[in-house]
């Protein structure tokens, strides 16, 4: 910093912040530390090109921002990290449990950066398994076949090559499978050996893993049987990104069902990412907005906290439109900036809404051939009726102290009277899947019960049509 002047000078190395005498005298009254620093990037801000895009990323995680933007999460780290220091000693895993965009694959990207720049880390083999539209159709010993030969590539880029498989996903393979589960464990136990930590294991987008994985469960060797083996026995820790709400097997890598009889309720530590607190929203978006020397006035807050109900995402894509909005060389928000944000964004909570909605109504009624107009869930019977069953004025959607007010609730039932030409067979599994989605979620003590998440969809509908 260069103080007293109000241009930066050429010949110094390095990033140079030129500080005139009257911002050194506003910073030296400035008691709040964070303030200073808010300050300190408005004026950074404003002589050094800063993209918006290097701070807010709405879609497709964090990605390489994970590093300085990530944030509201440290609780939740500081449970990934106990499981990760118990799993060291007797063995453990964590379920990272949230409905779509809520910041799952985020935090599983900021737990693999802290642990990949920690020196007493650095021989800890971590492997990532992405099963997003990856998770081939078949169950048994052809889905856990198919997964070992994952698991070979993944380790063949460490200094521990795994070169067992077999051939074929075939029924006369069994003794090869039994061979490959006993050769993996020990694998597993002298790289634990060697480096002194025990391997770890994240796997992302389960939910097709999972589908296919609990309809072999009546074999008894399902690969989440596998790995809660291999956790109990202290030979590996697995994080994993889940649903809270989907297939309610108890085989499947689930903690919906929580009971002695849920194999992995009494294995994996659940670390449930809800919405970030009214707090931590406002500040996580006023914070970045001034590191690219933005002033968002605080008489938004209100408005911020009822469209983005905390989630991260939707605070993501406040942040960077408003930065694309704003009229050039202008560093405040005004209202014009502001209600074109607003538009933006809601446009863009209904479409991520909408489509999630749509694309499984017309999947159902693919799968049932259902060619009647009336028998469809499609042409936007189910989004209409959602839309009703979420339209409730009443009810208080702002937030209260410092958390967030009781999510809308409806029954099965309320929507089958909503759907009446409908079988309830349809609507059921419609549910089911929908609760893995940013519309719905269902509860887990009462099975035909449900809620709106995050109540995104009453917020949306209250501030389009008033």
């Amino acid at each position: 910093m260069c103080l007293g002047e109000s241009v930066p000078p050429e010949d110094l190395p390095g990033l140079v912040l030129a500080i005139d005498t009257n911002e050194m005298l506003a910073l030296m009254h400035i008691d709040d530390e964070q303030e200073a620093a808010r300050r300190l990037n408005q004026i950074a801000a404003s002589q050094h090109g800063v993209s918006a895009k290097l701070t807010f990323r709405p879609a497709g995680g964090l990605g390489s921002l994970v590093e300085k933007h990530f944030g509201g999460r440290e609780n939740e780290l500081e449970m990934l990290w106990a499981c990760l220091d118990e799993a060291d000693k007797k063995g453990a895993g964590a379920l990272i449990v949230g409905g779509r965009r809520t910041g799952k694959t985020s935090l599983r990207d900021r737990i693999l950066f802290e642990i990949t720049n920690k020196p007493e880390q650095r021989e800890r083999i971590c492997l990532v398994f992405n099963f997003e539209g990856k998770t081939p159709y078949g169950v048994g010993i052809a889905l856990e076949c198919w997964f070992f030969r994952l698991m070979k590539e993944a380790f063949a880029d460490t200094d521990y090559p795994f070169e067992y498989e077999w051939s074929k996903a075939a029924k006369d393979s069994i003794h090869k499978r039994s061979e490959a589960r006993s050769l993996v464990g020990k694998h597993l136990q002298n790289i634990k050996k060697t480096t002194d930590a025990v391997p770890l294991f994240l796997f992302d987008e389960t939910e097709n893993l999972v589908r296919w994985d609990t309809a072999s469960a009546k074999e008894r060797w399902s690969l989440f049987g596998l790995f809660r083996s291999l956790i109990q026995e202290g030979k590996l820790c697995l994080f994993a990104t889940s649903y809270p709400h989907g297939l309610d097997s108890p085989y499947g890598l689930n903690v919906a069902n929580k009971s002695s009889v849920n194999p992995v309720y009494n294995t994996f530590q659940s670390v449930e990412l809800a919405a970030w607190s009214p707090d931590t929203t406002w500040d996580y978006l006023s914070s970045r907005l001034a590191g690219l020397g933005v002033v968002c006035p605080p008489h938004y807050r209100s408005e911020l906290l009822a469209i983005s109900r905390g989630i991260p995402w939707i605070v993501h894509a406040i942040g960077l439109h408003i930065c694309e909005a704003l009229p050039r060389g202008e560093k405040v928000v005004y209202p014009q900036t502001w209600h074109a944000v607003k538009t933006n964004v809601l446009d863009d909570i209904h479409e991520n809404l909408k489509v999630s909605v749509t694309k499984l109504a017309n999947d159902l009624d693919l799968e049932n051939g259902s060619l009647d107009t009336d028998h469809q869930l499609g042409k936007g019977h189910l989004w209409r009726a959602f839309t009703i069953l979420a339209d409730q004025p009443s009810v208080t959607l702002t937030p209260e102290g410092s958390g967030w007010p009781d999510a809308i609730v409806f029954t099965r039932q309320q929507l089958e009277e909503l759907l009446p030409k409908l079988h309830s067979s349809v609507i059921r599994e419609a549910l089911r899947r929908l609760s893995s989605s940013p519309v719905i979620e269902g509860l887990v003590k009462k099975e035909d019960q449900f809620v709106f998440a995050n109540n995104l969809l009453p917020s949306w509908i209250r501030h389009t049509y008033g």
